[in-house]
C-alpha cells in the first residue's frame, strides 16, 4: 500500500544501500519478514508506530501458527514456502467504496440445518479479518485527514484494539475540528448484509459519545485485493441498530 509517502508491508528491505550507514552484517536483512518504511524527514507520532506495531505482531503470531498447523518440520526446512505466503502490497491500493445502509439486513433462515462449528478456528479467522477491516479504516481516516490538510491529526488515529479492549471502541479519529471521533468496525466477507455482533459495553459507550460515535460496517471484504464496500451509522447504536441479546453472562446460582 502506497498511501501519502508510506510503504505498508514490505516483503525485502536493504539496509546496505550506498546512503545508507549502518554497522549491521551482510545478510541482516534476510530476517525480515515484513517491514514498514517511514520516511526520516516525516516520521509518524507514537500512536501510530504503536498501532502500526500491533499490527506487525499480530501478523507474526498468525503466520507462526499457520506454519504450525499447515507444515510438517520437514515441509518447513524443504519449501520457500514464506515466499509464498507473503503478498508484495507495495503496489496494492486500499479500496473502500461507500454504499447505502441496507433497508433491511438478512436474517438467518429459522429452518436451516446447523452444523458443528469449530469456535477456536472462526475466532482466529475472525480475529484476523476484524483487525486488517481496522487497518483499512485506519488508513482511510489517516488519508482523509492528511487530505484535508490536518497531518497533526492523522498522525495520531490509533487503533486501539490492538492496544486494549477496554477501551470499548476500535479506531480514536478526529474531523477536521480536531473533536475526537470513535469508531467501532465491524467487518464480514460476505457479499450479504449479515448481523454482526456488539457487546453491551460497546453498546454503552456508544450510547454515552453519541455525539462522535460511528459504527463502519465493511462488506464483501477482500483480503488479497484490499478492498471492501461500507457504510457508516453515526449516532446512537441503541436506535441506529435492531440489537438483540443473544447470550448472557452467568455464575452458579448457589442458595
Amino acid at each position: 500500500m502506497d498511501t501519502n509517502g508510506r510503504y505498508d508491508l514490505l516483503p525485502s528491505i536493504n539496509l546496505h544501500a550506498k546512503n545508507v550507514k549502518t554497522d549491521l552484517p551482510q545478510g541482516y536483512e534476510q530476517g525480515s519478514i515484513w517491514a514498514i518504511k517511514y520516511e526520516s524527514s516525516s516520521l509518524p507520532s507514537n500512536n501510530v508506530l504503536k498501532s502500526d506495531l500491533g499490527y506487525m505482531v499480530f501478523l507474526e503470531k498468525s503466520l507462526k501458527n499457520f506454519l504450525i498447523k499447515k507444515y510438517s518440520k520437514s515441509e518447513i526446512s524443504t519449501y520457500n514456502f514464506i515466499d509464498s505466503l507473503i503478498s508484495d502490497s507495495v503496489e496494492h491500493k486500499i479500496k473502500l467504496e461507500e454504499v447505502t445502509v441496507p433497508y433491511n439486513s438478512s436474517t438467518k433462515n429459522p429452518s436451516q440445518k446447523y452444523k458443528k462449528i469449530n469456535f477456536e478456528q472462526k475466532n482466529s479467522k475472525n480475529s484476523k479479518i476484524g483487525l486488517l477491516g481496522e487497518k483499512l479504516v485506519f488508513q482511510q481516516e489517516f488519508d482523509r485527514l492528511t487530505n484535508l490538510g490536518r497531518k497533526d491529526l492523522a498522525e495520531k488515529v490509533t487503533i486501539k484494539s490492538i492496544i486494549s479492549d477496554s477501551y470499548h471502541y476500535d479506531i480514536l479519529s478526529y474531523d477536521e475540528y480536531g473533536n475526537k471521533i470513535y469508531i467501532e468496525v465491524k467487518t464480514t466477507t460476505s457479499k450479504a448484509d449479515t448481523a454482526f455482533y456488539i457487546s453491551k459495553n460497546e453498546l454503552e459507550f456508544g450510547q454515552q459519545h453519541k455525539q462522535n460515535y460511528e459504527i463502519w460496517r465493511l462488506l464483501n471484504f477482500n483480503e488479497e485485493q484490499l478492498s471492501a464496500e461500507y457504510y457508516i451509522l453515526k449516532g446512537d447504536p441503541t436506535t441506529t441498530l435492531k440489537a438483540e441479546p443473544t447470550t448472557y453472562s452467568c455464575v452458579p446460582n448457589i442458595l
